[in-house]
């Protein structure tokens, strides 16, 4: 079969049949499986070549190259990726996360996270210009930790103390904000998560690890994400009971020497 013919069963040009196969250009999971269909290929062939996608769809951005630039542009980068979004929805189970972040919470975070950062100033202002966009009443919101987050002490207890008043405020004031939190002895979740992850307009997903990003925007893996996102959230408190369960926090906290 040549080209032109290819690309008649496709619907596309020939010149991106052509670019398909000198890998200058990713096909969409729709020409997938019309390639598929086209060249009756095999169920599991197809499995396959949805896989291979899949893997080029995923970037890995590794933080030290990230902040090679510097922490403020670093922070204005992901700054832009939320500004565009209309919708966010983040899930942590190791910090806190950066939006509603106090700056004394970062600073000390960040002391233990990256004891040899520098310019440790520089990224903490940037990551509180990035919290204007709580302000934007046209967006939605929503965050969920576990509730270990709040009562590791990556911080002194007062520090602890007013990053939870934080969260208080957010969640009382700011309807667009919506904040639970994941407690320690609740009902069973309906859903597990291996690391912290944000689905953002359910279009890409963005994993922070601990020495790299990963942002993948394969439908699949962004659906599963969002399912188990949603499993989470389900499981977790809200409204009174979430906010009875922070003043616990607190005044534990209280009770702890600095």
């Amino acid at each position: 079969m040549g080209q032109k013919q290819l690309a008649t069963l496709l619907g596309v040009s020939q010149g991106r049949v052509s670019q398909i196969e000198t890998a200058r250009y990713s096909p969409t999971p729709e020409t997938i499986a019309r390639l598929a269909d086209a060249l009756g290929l095999t169920a599991a062939v197809r499995d396959e070549l949805t896989a291979y996608l899949a893997d080029l769809q995923t970037e890995v951005l590794s933080l030290r190259l990230a902040t090679r630039r510097g922490h403020r542009a670093n922070q204005a980068r992901v700054g832009a990726a939320e500004e565009a979004a209309s919708s966010i929805a983040t899930y942590h189970m190791a910090l806190v996360p950066g939006l509603l972040q106090t700056a004394p919470y970062a600073r000390h975070m960040l002391s233990i996270l990256l004891p040899d950062l520098t310019g440790v100033d520089e990224l903490v202002a940037g990551r509180m210009e990035r919290q204007r966009i709580l302000y934007d009443d046209t967006r939605r919101f929503r965050f969920l930790l576990a509730e270990w987050v709040l009562r590791t002490r990556l911080a002194p207890p007062s520090v602890l103390r007013g990053q939870i008043d934080r969260l208080v405020t957010l969640a009382d004031g700011f309807p667009h904000v919506e904040i639970r939190v994941l407690p320690v002895g609740g009902v069973p979740p309906k859903a597990w998560a291996m690391s912290s992850f944000d689905v953002i307009d359910d279009v890409y997903v963005w994993v922070e690890l601990q020495a790299s990003e990963v942002i993948t925007r394969d439908a699949g893996e962004v659906a599963r994400y969002r399912t188990t996102f949603e499993g989470l959230w389900d499981s977790a408190l809200a409204g009174a009971p979430m906010l009875a369960l922070l003043r616990d926090i607190d005044a534990w906290l209280a009770g702890l020497p600095e």
